[in-house]
């Protein structure tokens, strides 16, 4: 058997079901020994059931809404039997439904709601590994999670050495992702954010040395562009973590964010695959490009939800300094910006849904500065036009504008990343779907990966 490891990560539509696990289990794993290293979700939809429970469960003011429950149980012990396993999925949900009841009379509500919706992953790790007869690893035992749901990768990796997590893969190990133990206090379940399984994949890519973290989704690989904005997008089959970032961060979804680090830092490459076609290559993701012809552009992703705040006064950039402050405003009542300007004006970005809640505090504040105007502008879509191929490219940035232009959309506001892989500009909401697809054709000309 290789020593070289694949960690493979299958997401919710890959392991909804009976046939879905038969799928991954024939034509997936076993048709290459090196993927010995397995993280699975919760089937499709069971994580959002477990959520309507545990929530009508914590308010005792209502009934307990158990039908839902039962209907997940049903829908596990149906998967057992049609795999023909021997697993006691009523055992299993006996002691989930227990282990609650202890939690709320305990008044536990927050370890509560983590060890319930934690618990799609739990079974169903139990049952891709009992199908595919590897080791079921829980991730209890080995990812330390903290208070804001981030790993804590130094503690993960003494747990890991602890239990042999490496020795275990020479026959395969499955772990459910989305979850891990808490930093402090007892064992017990923490969460990482939706779609944080992508996260767990990667964690377990960096502690058995995985060769490549090969991500199994219901989708191709990672395109160019949203393809319910533009019409067949051009899929990448090479691109950066950089680029990766930029466009998860932007609203691309086929990769969770926070998972990103932990491979990069690692040198693991990504490769996001498609589950229902297996035999194809999807997206790979590394750290570096090799030499040689590459698109301008990598992608091109539009995320709603800004606002623009600008501050008008005849020489305000002339007092040193007055930009940090103007940001102090926002960020001392958390709100995160990114920030622009000129000599007489500074213009701040904002997330709506962070800066509604104080705006008239913070305009309140802002008229400290003494300002001539102040104006607000809500509706703003960010457009992001990433890529490697944009680095000291002269003319990129006003092709840009250029393409929006011809889309008859009016630029609010443009900015560009110091790292000269990105270039940001801001429209209306109702016209970022038109800008995207004039950017979209105007750069997937240029080159074809």
């Amino acid at each position: 058997m290789p020593n070289a490891i694949i960690a493979a990560k299958f997401g919710g539509t890959s392991v909804e079901d009976a046939a879905s696990i038969i799928h991954l289990r024939d034509n997936i794993v076993r048709c290459d020994p090196r993927r010995r290293a397995i993280v699975v979700s919760a089937p499709a939809g069971v994580t959002n059931m477990l959520i309507r429970w545990v929530k009508s469960f914590i308010d005792q003011s209502r009934p307990t809404k158990d039908v839902i429950m039962v209907s997940v149980r049903r829908r596990f012990a149906r998967i057992a039997r049609e795999l023909e396993l021997s697993l006691d999925i009523d055992a299993m949900f006996r002691e989930i439904q227990a282990h609650c009841e202890d939690l709320r009379s305990s008044e536990l509500i927050d370890e509560l709601y983590h060890y319930a919706v934690s618990r799609g992953e739990w079974v169903n790790g139990q049952i891709v590994a009992a199908t595919l007869d590897f080791e079921f690893v829980d991730a209890l035992r080995f990812i330390v999670v903290d208070r804001k749901g981030h790993c804590k990768l130094s503690a993960t990796k003494r747990l890991a050495e602890q239990i042999g997590l490496v020795g275990k893969t020479r026959h395969g190990i499955v772990v459910g992702g989305f979850y891990g133990r808490a930093s402090s206090g007892t064992v017990r379940p923490t969460l990482f954010s939706r779609g944080g399984s992508d996260i767990t994949g990667a964690i377990v890519a960096v502690l058995v040395r995985a060769k490549v973290y090969e991500n199994w989704t219901d989708v191709a690989g990672i395109f160019a562009a949203h393809p319910h904005i533009v019409r067949n997008p051009r899929k990448n089959g090479l691109m950066t973590y950089k680029e990766l970032r930029e466009l998860t961060f932007m609203g691309f979804k086929v990769f969770h964010e926070d998972a990103v680090a932990f491979v990069r830092d690692a040198n693991i490459p990504i490769h996001v695959r498609c589950t229902m076609t297996p035999e194809k290559q999807g997206t790979i993701i590394v750290k570096k490009l090799p030499k040689g012809r590459r698109p301008i552009v990598t992608g091109v992703a539009s995320r709603n939800g800004f606002s623009i705040v600008t501050l008008e006064k005849y020489g305000l950039n002339d007092n040193l300094g007055v930009q940090g402050r103007i940001e102090r405003v926002f960020t001392q009542e958390g709100v995160g910006v990114n920030t622009t300007g000129s000599i007489d004006s500074v213009t701040v970005i904002v997330e709506t849904k962070l800066f509604k809640p104080v705006r008239d505090l913070i305009l309140k504040k802002l008229k400290r500065f003494q300002p001539d105007d102040i104006r607000v502008q809500n509706n703003i879509a960010l457009i992001c036009t990433v890529g490697e191929g944009m680095r000291n490219r002269v003319g990129v940035s006003a092709a840009v504008s250029d393409a929006i232009a011809t889309s008859r959309t009016n630029v609010e506001i443009e900015l560009q990343g110091g790292s000269q892989i990105n270039v940001m500009r801001g429209v209306k909401e109702k016209n970022g779907p038109r800008a995207v697809r004039a950017i979209d054709r105007k750069f997937s000309k240029k080159f074809k990966r």
